[in-house]
């Protein structure tokens, strides 16, 4: 039995063409920023000025880490509600940044005042960098769609005393 080298030849040009295009895809994809949020009540050992009061219990912090490979320039954070976002006064030491690779900030905000607006979740934290991408907290997936048709569908909280008048 006589072996067909061109076909063997084809086979094995195929199989670098697959190669080269993984890897134009690989390099294109690593230099993507890649930034993570997340958001946690806690309280602090020290207090804290937030919104123009000291405190130590119930505060929201919101952690941005950029996890890739480049510089990102981090200019906001808040937490997004339907149709628009409740945009958080940071502290102009922490953002806007330029975060580089491994490195964080954090904005935090008093969790009581918001839960006293209506907002019952923490995960509705977002991040933005200066060319208009936004960064969300990550959760699983059916958080995700529930999350995303509430900003698209959902109405606002009204705050408690809007409700009691």
């Amino acid at each position: 039995m006589a072996v067909n080298w061109e076909a063997v030849n084809a086979i094995g040009s195929w199989a670098a063409g697959i190669g080269t295009v993984g890897a134009v895809i690989i390099a294109l994809r690593q230099n993507k920023p890649k930034v993570m949020v997340e958001s946690k009540v806690m309280s602090c050992t020290q207090p804290v000025l937030v919104g123009g009061k000291w405190t130590k219990d119930n505060i929201l912090f919101i952690t941005i880490t950029n996890t890739g490979l480049t510089p990102v320039n981090i200019t906001g954070g808040g937490i997004k509600l339907p149709k628009t976002s409740l945009y958080l006064v940071p502290d102009p030491q922490y953002v806007p940044k330029i975060l580089m690779p491994s490195e964080q900030t954090h904005i935090y905000t008093d969790w009581l005042d918001l839960q006293a607006r209506g907002l019952k979740d923490k995960d509705l934290s977002i991040a933005w960098d200066s060319c208009g991408n936004y960064y969300y907290t990550n959760v699983n997936i059916f958080r995700r769609i529930s999350r995303t048709l509430w900003w698209k569908y959902g109405k606002q909280p009204i705050p408690k005393k809007l409700k009691d008048d």
